[in-house]
């Protein structure tokens, strides 16, 4: 089912049961609600695939349903040796038995769709308490996940199993992804489970700052080794302990003993988007990444840019990276040197353009990159997909040197025969606006929100609020563009209006909004 539109609705049926049952009792935890319903849709799934067994609850008939289900989830924590099914908040839930009979059979009644990738989609879509798309987390569908894990695998010209790291595993759709296919590639269908349980063992790592992530992960991948028994064997007692591999820590900021004790044949993942602005990267953490990525960013910090550089890092000499990242790192101006680092060592071997919506999140345009340290090719591969499962739509070869070229060495998403020799005359015959011979003063645009910046210092609301945009107009405000209101050869404003003033962030002399300008989106 993964995220199918089976999985989508009965994540919405999740959701309205939590909605209604938060809505008739003001003093429930809804947070603590949401963790036990997805607790319970673990747990049923591991029951009815016959991983681990249920209390029988005739043996505690003075009980009630609410206390036998909180029974058998701390039942399941001591079997899988965890701290995910049974959390202390669920013992002041006190549901009633109808309540817990209308959610177990809500559960049961999805059961038959589920695989072992649906649970990573309900925690990430249902099951998570944190923020996302505030920390720049966007969740990653199965396919694409797949895709990229088994890409970077068949890189290595290797008859031995790899170990994969995911530094921002979250729920393990990643590693989930890398164990099933090195399964299949390395022990084809083979008896000898000691096997499957070496290569969870030997072969699976993955990094997380949110504890529950790993104990989700930690739980799914042993699922992911148990159910490839036959069913009379999986209520196994001496389960993998994957304590060492799956850990909880900041990659970037405190990396554990696993990143700097051992290097990595394949390191894959979607990593976090946030940015040095609006308290995404701490002013403290972002004095220790400048300092200790220094030869990877220039100017603002950006984590996916961080994470690029730290997975090269952790990567072994014939080792692969390949994530999933916003294509504006083949242009922006604080990735150049990370750019010019990739193509001089020739190691970036492919960039697939996603031509389809990656995300949830229309707003991210991604592409999908492939660093093959062991490369020795001097062109990569540009391609377009339209979707995970589909060949490219439109593919050409580059080469490293004509990248290499530009001056902050940008790496096109599309070429022609004749663009090369285009280039090299703009190059030679034309100036840059910010270069010694332009007549232009390049600025950036307006900072209207900061927080801590502008008088009165601005709090973390004034940005999500966005307080001093407005569609009104008094003697305070100024017409404004925002980025959608810059075409390419047209301006179509929105409508919208700035209240200009000491308040904002960054305020400049109006004088430079209204002299003659180049807007460059």
């Amino acid at each position: 089912m993964k995220n199918s539109p089976e999985t989508r609705a009965f994540i919405s049926q999740l959701q309205k049961f939590q909605r209604e049952l938060c809505a008739c009792n003001s003093k429930i935890d809804c947070n603590g609600l949401r963790d036990f319903i997805f607790s319970l849709v673990v747990s049923r799934f591991c029951l009815a695939r016959g991983v681990s067994t249920e209390i029988n609850s005739s043996l505690t008939p003075d009980r009630s349903k609410f206390n036998q289900i909180i029974d058998n989830l701390h039942h399941q924590d001591i079997y899988f040796s965890s701290n995910f099914f049974e959390l202390p908040s669920f013992r002041d839930l006190d549901l009633s038995d109808s309540q817990i009979e209308q959610l177990r059979l809500l559960v049961d009644s999805s059961l038959n769709g589920l695989d072992i990738s649906s649970l990573g989609v309900i925690y990430e879509k249902f099951g998570c308490q944190r923020p996302n798309k505030k920390e720049g987390i966007y969740y990653t569908p199965p396919p694409i996940a797949q895709m990229i894990t088994s890409r970077a695998i068949d890189c290595r010209d290797s008859n031995s199993a790899p170990s994969v790291l995911d530094p921002a595993c979250g729920s393990a759709i990643f590693l989930i992804a890398a164990y099933d296919y090195i399964c299949t590639r390395y022990i084809r269908g083979s008896t000898n489970f000691n096997e499957y349980r070496r290569v969870l063992v030997e072969s699976i790592f993955g990094i997380d700052l949110d504890a529950r992530a790993i104990e989700v992960s930690k739980v799914l991948l042993l699922l992911c080794y148990l159910l490839k028994k036959p069913i009379k064997e999986r209520n196994e007692r001496d389960l993998p302990d994957l304590s060492h591999n799956i850990i909880v820590a900041d990659t970037l900021t405190s990396p554990p003993p696993l990143l700097r004790d051992r290097k990595f044949d394949c390191v894959i993942g979607n990593p976090p988007y946030g940015l040095s602005r609006n308290d995404q990267i701490t002013k403290h953490d972002g004095e220790i990444l400048r300092g200790k990525y220094a030869r990877f960013i220039n100017g603002k910090l950006n984590k996916y840019l961080l994470f690029m550089g730290c997975g090269y890092e952790s990567l072994n000499s014939s080792g692969v990276l390949s994530y999933i990242v916003p294509n504006s790192w083949l242009g922006i101006e604080n990735a150049t040197k990370l750019r010019k680092m990739l193509l001089e060592s020739r190691s970036l071997t492919e960039v697939s353009v996603c031509n389809f919506a990656a995300f949830d999140e229309p707003a991210v345009e991604a592409v999908i990159f492939l660093v093959d340290r062991s490369n020795t090719r001097a062109k990569l591969l540009i391609s377009h997909l339209n979707s995970p499962q589909t060949s490219a739509s439109y593919s050409f070869k580059l080469a490293h040197v004509t990248c290499l070229k530009s001056k902050s060495c940008t790496i096109p998403t599309f070429w022609s025969s004749g663009a090369t020799d285009l280039f090299e005359h703009l190059e030679r015959e034309c100036f840059t606006l910010g270069g010694t011979d332009s007549p232009f003063l390049p600025m950036i645009a307006l900072q209207a929100y900061a927080r801590g910046k502008g008088i009165p210092p601005q709090d973390s609301t004034a940005a999500t609020q966005r307080v001093f945009h407005t569609r009104s107009s008094n003697s305070e405000c100024y017409p404004y563009l925002a980025g959608r209101d810059v075409a390419r050869y047209s301006i179509c404003w929105s409508g919208e209006y700035l209240r200009y003033g000491e308040w904002l962030a960054e305020p400049q002399n109006l004088e430079r909004f209204s002299k003659p300008r180049i807007v460059v989106r």
